[in-house]
């Protein structure tokens, strides 16, 4: 966690911004503030208030994306 949200968005921007560049950032609806899958690297990114959180899955490919998601909904309805 951050201090303060706008340092959350910061991270998170870095992040989504360096994927952005390299054509792999795609944006994800329905979790937290924001949130973008990059599936070269089978990451999930969210941000949520004062929270950055970054999953990254293994196993097979097609199911990556879906197991992030799953998790990120379970763990963003454990925070503040």
């Amino acid at each position: 966690s951050y201090r303060t949200a706008s340092g959350a968005k910061l991270g998170f921007e870095t992040g989504k911004g360096l994927l952005a560049s390299a054509a792999e950032a795609q944006t994800v609806t329905g979790l937290g503030d924001d949130a973008y899958w990059a599936d070269f690297i089978s990451t999930l990114g969210i941000l949520k208030g004062n929270y950055e959180i970054r999953l990254r899955v293994s196993g097979e490919k097609q199911d990556r994306r879906n197991i992030a998601q799953g998790l990120a909904a379970k763990a963003l309805g454990r925070l503040p």
